[in-house]
């Protein structure tokens, strides 16, 4: 509902329509919400939204070694196409350098906690397949 998402931080300001059915429908990504999607992304992976969410994210290593299921969600919105062969991903670039800046490097990489330096590596090998070679020398990244 409208009036709960107001009242939400973690709901990122920007989402088309009702947010649940927008997280819902990039759980299952289809080709025919790609708009929607991309909207989403961008809505998601903002700065300020990131920074909001960041401590939530960053207790979800009790299931180490394996990842939090949130974190595959994630990786789905982040990069379109993900987990669907054959792997075509095309990613927004500053999407990608807010969720890297804030939420692996700092987050993630500068924790004295093995474990989420670990989730740290895990979400490196599970998007560097997805990165062109131009994005690896982004300026937004690292």
């Amino acid at each position: 509902p409208k009036d709960v998402s107001k009242k939400c931080h973690v709901v990122p300001k920007g989402l088309p329509g009702p947010s649940q059915d927008v997280l819902l429908r990039t759980c299952s990504y289809s080709k025919q919400y790609s708009g929607i999607n991309s909207k989403a992304s961008k809505a998601f992976f903002k700065e300020d939204h990131i920074e909001r969410i960041r401590h939530l994210l960053k207790n979800t290593t009790y299931c180490h070694p394996r990842a939090h299921s949130c974190w595959f969600v994630l990786l789905k919105l982040l990069v379109p196409g993900y987990g669907e062969p054959p792997l075509r991903c095309t990613i927004d670039l500053e999407s990608l350098g807010n969720f890297w800046n804030i939420m692996v490097e700092k987050e993630l990489f500068n924790s004295s906690s093995h474990e989420k330096k670990y989730l740290g590596i895990l979400l490196f090998k599970e998007l560097l397949p997805c990165l062109e070679y131009v994005a690896m020398f982004y300026r937004g990244c690292g």
